[in-house]
């Protein structure tokens, strides 16, 4: 993880790094902050429609679109760009930000079984137990627990209290009763995967669960066994996939989403917040309500 820092750049220098012009005043920034709390030697994006605001500004940076009015105040800086949000977090992240030292804390309960990997990081009270390998440069927050047969890539993030290789929810009915089906299958988790706190991520009785490269996984959301979730795939949080669901690659799920058994969603998906998926959704498309409908074509 990271904290932030301050830093002393002349607007051309960022300008520079970023392959572009600087239109108006060399100003000298310090830190990044928000539109709306702006202060001298701040840098930040704006939309296209600020412009009353911009006029009162002062010894600023100012990433903009690139036919913004960059006449109408001369006492900032301004560097037009295709994006100005991703523009500013990427000075922002190469800047403005140290990563904080890794280390494995005393608390932590490792088996004798567990691989671990250079430079990781692991949390108070984390447990971890069974045949797991994590790679290298992955940060494992505070009482996590990962257990089973699991295998974590490189460059993950697992933030506190996030549970991976828990028993999955199956029960046969036997003779009137139920009987719990053992879950001694695998999850395989990708490189540079962000699991949020207080997710789950369950084991299946004989298959994989899979995570793949670069998916996202916001705080509180319930991946079932035997779930498949795509590469660069966003889920946002409260969502819950049930057993043996699949989703595409650059999908992003909504918030509270709920999807059936056996679902899957094909890829560049978009679902909507609240919605809840009983059957497959065909990808490049924009899905919405209960049950979840097409919205409209990406």
């Amino acid at each position: 993880m990271f904290r932030s820092k301050e830093n002393h750049l002349y607007s051309s220098e960022i300008a520079h790094y970023l392959g572009l012009d600087i239109a108006g005043k060399n100003v000298p920034v310090n830190f990044p902050c928000h539109f709306k709390t702006m202060k001298e030697n701040g840098f930040t994006f704006i939309p296209p429609t600020e412009v009353e605001e911009v006029k009162k500004l002062k010894n600023v940076l100012l990433f903009c679109p690139e036919d913004y009015d960059i006449s109408i105040n001369s006492d900032v800086a301004f560097i037009p760009c295709a994006n100005p949000k991703i523009a500013f977090y990427r000075i922002v992240n190469e800047f403005f930000i140290e990563q904080l030292p890794h280390s494995i804390a005393n608390s932590a309960k490792i088996a004798e079984t567990a691989q671990i990997g250079i430079n990781v990081n692991v949390g108070e009270h984390a447990v971890i137990i069974g045949d797991v390998t994590v790679g290298n440069n992955t940060f494992i927050g505070n009482n996590v627990t990962i257990l089973g047969k699991t295998t974590i890539g490189s460059g993950c993030v697992i933030k506190d209290n996030a549970v991976i290789g828990s028993e999955g929810f199956s029960f046969l009915e036997v003779e009137n009763e139920l009987m719990h089906v053992p879950q001694i299958g695998s999850i395989k988790i990708g490189n540079d995967v962000w699991i949020g706190s207080g997710s789950s991520i369950e084991r299946p009785s004989l298959g994989i669960t899979v995570l793949e490269n670069g998916a996202k996984i916001d705080d509180l959301a319930q991946v079932g066994h035997e779930v498949r979730i795509g590469a660069n795939t966003q889920v946002a949080a409260g969502t819950v996939f049930s057993g043996r669901v699949t989703v595409g690659k650059d999908c992003f799920i909504g918030v509270n989403v709920s999807v059936r058994p056996d679902v899957s969603i094909g890829d560049n998906v978009l679902v909507g917040i609240g919605s809840v998926v009983t059957k497959d959704l065909p990808g490049d498309a924009v899905y919405a309500g209960v049950p979840a409908r097409p919205f409209s074509k990406k």
